[in-house]
């Protein structure tokens, strides 16, 4: 068992310094959604010297404030985007729903991503309705496809999600999530999922985890981060992250040369 395996198995014990892997195996990135209803989580996250990605809850009371923190420290800001949930749920204020006709969607849209100008991306919160519903995601993707640059991520609320279908229908860079870091607030739990998210991103090449920003699991993130290259998992920006996936899917559709020539070669000779 590795050292990052002991640690996060064991309580979170004091690792011993390792040494980085040469050639990563795989790359990985880490989104803490529902920032903003604090600037304390916020500060403590920008201190952390990796690539976190932050998801800014937009009516979240300390949102724009937190957002400027994590901006200044250079962590690339996604738009965690309210939508409709399941009943019960909690119901953030001005949540993108199935009532709205297309104006008011739009106009919610714009508005939301007018106060966050220096987001590159969003991710849905809640939203395990309004993402199973074609005509919102399509006014979504349709709108968002305008930005130059922009991401989107399905945080995979309902297992029949239309987000991402929806937003490589209209070309738009866009990945899933892969790990849930935090179901549980508890320590031990959230060690065993950062150890899922490493196995994932080795065994797939790349892998999206989704924590928050719980004292509990800032406290695993803190020790685990600095072993992940040990570990052969590289983390990125989800930008970053996106770009090699579809670099990825790019490099699987075009033909390998050697292999053509090969093939050709044995055309003449038959």
């Amino acid at each position: 068992m590795s050292d990052l395996k002991r640690i996060l198995c064991a309580a979170l014990l004091a690792l011993p310094l390792l040494a980085p892997a040469a050639e990563p195996e795989a790359v990985g990135a880490i989104i803490i959604d529902d920032i903003g209803y604090n600037t304390v989580s916020a500060r403590r996250i920008a201190a952390m010297p990796w690539p976190l990605t932050c998801a800014v809850l937009p009516e979240a009371v300390a949102s724009e404030r937190a957002a400027q923190i994590l901006a200044d420290a250079d962590k690339e800001l996604m738009l965690h985007l309210p939508m409709q949930g399941r009943l019960g749920e909690a119901r953030e204020p001005h949540v993108l729903n199935i009532n709205m006709d297309r104006h008011h969607f739009r106009q919610e849209v714009l508005r939301q991503l007018d106060r966050f100008p220096r987001v590159v991306g969003i991710n849905n919160h809640q939203g395990s309705v309004l993402t199973t519903r074609q005509q919102p995601m399509n006014w979504l993707m349709d709108e968002l496809s305008t930005i130059e640059n922009f991401y989107v991520v399905d945080s995979r609320t309902a297992s029949d999600s239309l987000l991402q279908a929806s937003a490589q229908h209209y070309q738009l860079p866009n990945s899933t999530r892969d790990v849930f870091l935090d179901h549980q607030r508890n320590e031990a739990y959230i060690a065993r999922q950062v150890l899922e998210f490493v196995r994932v991103a080795k065994a797939s090449g790349s892998a999206i985890a989704i924590g928050h920003p719980y004292p509990e699991t800032l406290n695993v993130l803190e020790k685990a981060l600095p072993y992940f290259e040990s570990e052969g998992v590289r983390l990125l920006p989800v930008s970053q992250l996106i770009r090699w996936q579809m670099a990825q899917k790019s490099s699987e559709k075009e033909p390998d040369p050697t292999a053509v020539a090969a093939r050709h070669r044995d055309t003449t000779v038959q």
